[in-house]
Parts: C-alpha cells; sequence; structure tokens
C-alpha cells in the first residue's frame, strides 16, 4: 500500500488533485496567477463571489 494512502486505501493527494482539476476545468475555470497586494486580492475575491452568484441565479 502507498504511503500517501493512508491506512483505508484512501485517494493520494495527487490523485483528489487531479479530480479538482478536473471538474474545475468542466466548470470552465483555469488556474491563473497574479501579483497582487493584500487589499487587490480582497476586492478580486468579493468581486469573483459576486459573479458566481450572478451564475446562480
Amino acid at each position: 500500500m502507498s504511503e500517501n494512502r493512508g491506512r483505508r486505501g484512501g485517494k493520494s493527494n495527487a490523485e483528489r488533485k487531479r479530480e479538482h482539476d478536473a471538474r474545475q476545468r468542466a466548470m470552465g475555470r483555469r488556474q491563473r496567477n497574479y501579483w497582487l497586494t493584500e487589499d487587490e486580492a480582497q476586492a478580486v475575491v468579493k468581486f469573483i463571489d459576486q459573479l458566481r452568484q450572478g451564475d446562480e441565479g
């Protein structure tokens, strides 16, 4: 049994990450990296939350 699978034989971190990435791609999302100040980062998070709430309604 692989060390990173734990005692119960669950999924490895790599497997969980692959599945998470696939779900994000299925929603049309891509991971992006930006250099932001803390204030900018908070504003971006708030803005994205507002955009995504609009997608649900």
